[in-house]
């Protein structure tokens, strides 16, 4: 499949986040921010349909986008040639496992995405995770919604929580092949299949907007609170 790189220029930070924003609501696909150009991406044979919204878009921003056709690759390929492991403070290494290990006395989390949210390189995520190191989540119940790779549910488990439920809209199968879905405490769940998220929870993490979500079972009344509070917000714990 082909696809269509969005080049924009930006003008600051904020402006990049909400030109991203706007854009998730066409097919665009990925997103990346580097050296002052938003690089939006979209399979060619969609581009057809939205180009004259966006453009119209773009102009409301006062902004200019240069459309460039990518060919073919392994995206795979690509992607784990320039996948550097992260490390959060010196006390949790997220890897793949092509990489080396972590030192003698820091906890890592390996995973082996196919493409899916989740290597820790998100803001979002390395803030959390963070987060998770510090709360104290040993013999607690937690929710981690929009889990992608499920790190968060894995580093919650490493330190010693009792149950998570990771749930995101696609099978963990889908998600990445690295087997850390056989850890006992993490229960996997998906929202096109599954209806049983735990109760009594005591954290709750997500890192996506939580309408997204919402918008795959209304009827749960977990999604429906974590809707009102964070309906706009990606990356909270609470």
């Amino acid at each position: 499949m082909n696809y269509i790189s969005l080049n924009i220029a930006f003008s600051d930070d904020l402006q990049a986040e909400i030109l991203t924003a706007e854009l998730a609501d066409y097919p665009f696909e990925s997103f990346e921010a580097d050296a002052g150009t938003l690089k939006a991406y979209i399979p060619q044979e969609r581009l057809a349909d939205c180009k004259g919204e966006v453009d119209a878009l773009l102009a409301r921003y006062g902004v200019q986008g240069r459309y460039i056709a990518i060919e073919t690759q392994n995206w795979n390929a690509v992607w784990e040639s320039n996948f550097p492991p992260v490390d959060v403070e010196g006390r949790l290494l997220i890897r793949a496992p092509f990489h080396e290990p972590a030192p003698a006395g820091v906890m890592e989390v390996v995973v082996m995405p196919k493409m899916s949210f989740g290597t820790g390189h998100h803001a979002t995520t390395w803030l959390v995770s963070r987060a998770v190191l510090d709360l104290g989540v040993a013999g607690r119940r937690g929710l981690d919604m929009g889990s992608g790779t499920g790190v968060l549910s894995i580093v919650a488990a490493k330190c010693g929580a009792e149950h998570v439920d990771a749930v995101d809209i696609v099978r963990v199968e889908e998600v990445h092949v690295v087997a850390n879905y056989t850890i006992d405490n993490i229960q996997w769940l998906c929202l096109l299949v599954d209806r049983s998220l735990s109760t009594n929870l005591d954290i709750e993490a997500c890192t996506c907007t939580a309408t997204r979500l919402c918008d795959v079972d209304t009827r749960n009344r977990t999604l429906q609170r974590l809707c009102k509070i964070g309906s706009t917000t990606s990356g909270y714990l609470f």
